[in-house]
């Protein structure tokens, strides 16, 4: 039985990374900051500062896998999300400790096209550069006594879940859909099912046998077109409207969070997608694909609760 440490099981990755776990019948404790909301089922739970080795140390010695799932605040990514991931790097790095790492697409420039495991690496936001940081430091975590497992992914969808953009863009009423669509209306936006992507993370990390490896996970490229499809099967009346950026770029003068939820805009104007083909031949039939259709369905539902 694993023992995985989830650093961050609040989150939306981190909670349902909890859940993967549990499924496959490990050991999981959870670690989130005091004033984190969170529904814990069976697993022990922990509220520390995640900004302190201290308060890490000791769960992190005892883990077998180390699920890295903390997200600082959206504004204040640029300050926080290094030395918290130096807090949780340097105990996995004295205690030999494997570590896996949610990557995103923030890394590329936008019209990268495909991205593989070999695809360079050129940022065009604050955020991009800081992940470029981030997976270094990773790197360089690997060369010293860790080894790193990265899954990268596309936007999180999910039932159930926090501040998604599934949730912001899609709303119900009765039988009816409303879809704000973010970017042109021939767009292929790059999602992930969170269930689906916990599911092949956490696999890929326990199959990992090398000190350093990167797959890229990935999930769902769909336009509006695609969404109008999925809602005519299921006899669901759906309009689709633009969805209004203005607003974000004025408000973002005093509110930090809505400015840099608007920098990230180049990500539904570009279509971006992942080259999977690494990640489906190590885990073969356990890489998990929930169909398209199904995962409307339970988004719908989430929607309509």
């Amino acid at each position: 039985m694993y023992t995985v440490l989830i650093v961050g099981v609040s989150g939306n990755f981190g909670w349902y990374a909890a859940q993967a776990a549990l499924a496959m019948g490990d050991k999981v404790v959870g670690i989130s900051r005091a004033d984190a909301s969170i529904e814990h089922g069976n697993y022990r739970h922990i509220c520390a500062d995640l900004r302190r080795f201290s308060a890490l140390e000791a769960e992190i010695s005892r883990a077998d896998l180390v699920v890295y799932a903390a997200n600082p605040q959206y504004h204040r990514w640029t300050l926080d999300a290094l030395d918290m991931l130096e807090c949780v790097l340097v105990p996995c790095e004295r205690h030999q400790k494997q570590i896996l790492f949610p990557g995103n697409v923030y890394n590329f420039a936008p019209e990268i096209g495909v991205i593989n495991e070999h695809s360079p690496q050129q940022p065009i936001t604050e955020k991009g550069c800081v992940r470029v940081e981030m997976e270094a430091r990773l790197r360089l975590a690997s060369e010293s006594g860790a080894r790193v497992c990265i899954c990268r992914g596309g936007d999180f969808f999910a039932k159930a879940g926090t501040q998604l953009w599934s949730q912001a863009i899609l709303s119900v009423q009765g039988n009816r859909i409303r879809y704000q669509n973010p970017g042109p209306s021939e767009h292929r936006h790059l999602w992930s099912y969170l269930p689906d992507f916990a599911h092949n993370s956490l696999m890929l990390a326990k199959m990992q046998s090398e000190k350093w490896c990167v797959f890229q996970v990935s999930g769902l490229q769909l336009s509006a077109h695609d969404w109008a499809q999925l809602a005519e099967k299921k006899q669901w009346a759906l309009r689709i409207t633009g969805f209004a950026w203005w607003p974000l770029r004025i408000i973002g003068f005093v509110v930090p969070k809505l400015a840099e939820v608007y920098k990230m805009r180049y990500l539904w104007q570009n279509d971006i997608a992942l080259d999977d083909r690494l990640a489906q031949l190590v885990l073969g039939s356990d890489y998990r694909s929930t169909p398209t259709a199904e995962i409307f369905d339970r988004l719908i539902e989430g929607l309509a609760e």
